[in-house]
Parts: structure tokens; C-alpha cells; sequence
């Protein structure tokens, strides 16, 4: 018998059908201070990480580094759901 998993990371799918900057990204029911990457999606899985950020007010991710994206780009941002100390 296979090992359970009881532990799974929120992931939100973000697809881009156009080039553009983005530099913020909303992740509807993210903890406040928690630690979110985005990254690459590779056959629906986490890819390499290519942006970090800490979830403000109301869920919002302002990246450290701004993504610059191209028509056809998928990424999936994976949030760590428990708060750093002193993130917040």
C-alpha cells in the first residue's frame, strides 16, 4: 500500500494567452504572510520556481522580481500556508 499524504501546499494556475508585465498576483484565500512561489508548470506540476513573494492584505503576492510573461506561458504559484515569524 501506497503512503497518504495528509499535507497538500495550496496551488493557483495562472495561464497567460498575451505578453505582460506582472508584477502582483491575487491568491483568493492566502494567509496573510505566508510564503508563495510561482513557478514554471510542467506537466501540471510545479516547475522551477521563477518568483517569490510574501501574501499581503487581502491575498496579494507583490513579487520580488516582476514576471514578463509570453502568450501560452503557464505558471502555478504554490503557497506555503504557514506564516513566517516577523512576515507578517
Amino acid at each position: 500500500m501506497g503512503m497518504i499524504s495528509l499535507w497538500r501546499e495550496p496551488v493557483y494556475r495562472f495561464d497567460f494567452d498575451s505578453c505582460r508585465k506582472v508584477e502582483r498576483m491575487h491568491l483568493s484565500g492566502a494567509v496573510q504572510g505566508a510564503i508563495a512561489r510561482l513557478c514554471r508548470a510542467e506537466e501540471g506540476q510545479p516547475g522551477p520556481t521563477v518568483a517569490q513573494g510574501v501574501v499581503g492584505e487581502d491575498g496579494w503576492v507583490q513579487w520580488k522580481t516582476p514576471l514578463i510573461t509570453q502568450p501560452g506561458d503557464r505558471f502555478l504559484a504554490v503557497v506555503d500556508p504557514m506564516p513566517r515569524a516577523g512576515s507578517t
